[in-house]
């Protein structure tokens, strides 16, 4: 049975309690610093000095605790109790991540990727130039009204039962066209300063190994990364992810006949190969990427639909034997599998949905070629790769409407500002978590990661600043069934 831990307090002194070496991964959404940014040569001297850097100011929804990115001083406790070739997997801020990922280099880490994780829901928070320039000049701007006025969500509005932010608590702001008074402001009209945020990276780092990568996965369980666990799922018959020579690889091999080609014996160990990989792809899915698409919390899943098949009838004759030995049986259940096409999920999705606009771009298509593959006596062709948008390739995950609020008591609503998809969260924790480990989450908030971690069943310890937002994880990971021991006052 696994273990839930909350500690409450500030991490830097909540982290010493913890052993060396004790636990297994770090998944966590730390501070993404996104207040005033502090003067940085004032943070590397302080970085550098061995301390972590407390900037003044709010950040994101004002909160004090947001101000600035976590220091080395920080993450040199967490490469502490992480094990060798232990993983962290931090989300950031796309303006912030580079100090992010610096303070983890300072502490001791090595930086192996970024994830890229795309929602498409954020909201922009751009300066309008031109309004700007005629405010400085003292000129009063005409509004030509468009359509209805509507209610502003306001800084520090509150939540209803579903967790959803409250938008008729402030003022009101009417829709239109606002005319330049001067000719300057005119100039720059249409001219802001930020993009609209849709993508959050998240920092993939590694405490180094000893030894070799092998030695140290046999020693302490780490190092490596569940790629079979944290596959794509796919309904593609053929997987997408065989481990075939491609074209690339036969480029400049002209003329040069490979062994098996020639031998019955080695060419037999070839197709086994083959299709045994085929047999792996085809029930785990894709092999993973650094990119993850989420739909946005207004799409709705509408139910499944059946697309072409990625095939095409193989052109060995009918009440001909195919390989048997996969469990797929023989030619006509291989015939029903390319003729039938593959179930997908069927969505509606807003227009800034990052899985709509990606399939809007991508278009729908085939990836891969047909190929002559030797796996019966009379040969087939086989379609390699599916049908459908590039979001295809990527993992899907979706905040459902009342996740946020689940297991909290009634009255009550999970009002931190940043809650993270607990599938997110479950992926990210079956990629670096080896089985019966530990993950970490210093920076616990309300809980996802925990949520995520009782859910696969894999032990816990959160470490949070706030007793409030601790009690509200608390909630959250026992509505699971998980039993969570809790160290420090914690309530709402």
């Amino acid at each position: 049975m696994n273990d839930s831990i909350l500690i409450v307090g500030d991490n830097r002194r909540t982290l010493r309690a913890l052993a060396d070496n004790s636990v297994d991964a770090v998944v966590c959404d730390p501070p993404y610093g996104l207040g005033k940014e502090p003067d940085m040569a004032e943070v590397l001297r302080h970085w550098i000095n061995g301390d972590d850097h407390d900037a003044t100011g709010g950040g994101f929804m004002g909160k004090s605790w947001d101000s600035f990115v976590p220091g080395p001083a920080t993450w040199r406790e967490v490469f502490r109790v992480l094990k060798p070739g232990g993983h962290v997997l931090a989300f950031s801020g796309t303006r912030t991540f580079d100090m992010a990922a610096l303070a983890l280099r300072l502490a001791g880490f090595e930086i192996r990727d970024t994830v890229s994780w795309m929602y498409g829901q954020g909201f922009p928070k751009s300066m309008n130039i031109s309004k700007a320039i005629d405010k400085a000049a003292g000129a009063e701007r005409t509004k030509i009204p468009v359509g209805d006025p509507v209610k502003r969500m306001i800084p520090g509005a509150d939540q209803n039962e579903t967790g959803s932010w409250i938008k008729d608590n402030g003022r009101e702001y009417q829709p239109g066209i606002e005319v330049a008074a001067t000719p300057e402001a005119a100039l720059w009209d249409g001219w802001g300063t930020a993009l609209k945020p849709a993508w959050e990276p998240i920092v993939v780092a590694r405490k180094p190994v000893e030894g070799t990568v092998a030695s140290n996965v046999l020693r302490y369980g780490t190092g490596a990364i569940n790629i079979d666990a944290t596959r794509i799922a796919t309904t593609d018959p053929l997987g997408g992810g065989a481990e075939t020579e491609t074209r690339a690889d036969q480029k400049g091999n002209e003329g040069w006949e490979r062994p098996w080609m020639s031998d019955p014996e080695a060419q037999a160990a070839h197709a086994a190969t083959v299709r045994a990989n085929v047999i792996k792809a085809e029930a785990l899915g894709r092999f993973p990427a650094n990119v993850m698409l989420s739909h946005t919390e207004d799409c709705v899943q509408v139910g499944v639909r059946t697309v072409a098949s990625n095939g095409h009838y193989p052109s060995a004759r009918p009440g001909t034997t195919t390989i048997t030995t996969d469990g797929h049986g023989g030619q006509d259940d291989l015939v029903e599998r390319f003729m039938t096409g593959e179930t997908v999920e069927s969505w509606e999705c807003v227009d800034d949905c990052p899985v709509r606009l990606l399939d809007g771009q991508s278009g729908i298509s085939k990836s891969g070629i047909a190929v002559k593959r030797n796996l019966t006596s009379a040969g087939a062709d086989q379609q390699i790769g599916d049908t459908g948008g590039a979001s295809r390739f990527f993992y899907n995950a979706k905040t459902a409407k009342g996740e946020r609020n689940a297991g909290m008591p009634e009255g009550t609503v999970n009002d931190h500002p940043t809650v993270k998809p607990v599938a997110v969260m479950e992926w990210l924790i079956k990629l670096v978590t080896p089985p019966g480990g530990w993950v970490l989450d210093p920076f616990a908030g309300s809980g996802s990661t925990g949520v995520a971690a009782a859910n696969l069943g894999v032990s816990f310890i959160g470490l949070e600043l706030e007793g409030h937002s601790a009690a509200i994880a608390k909630h959250r990971i026992e509505h699971t069934g998980t039993t969570v021991d809790v160290y420090g006052k914690a309530e709402l």
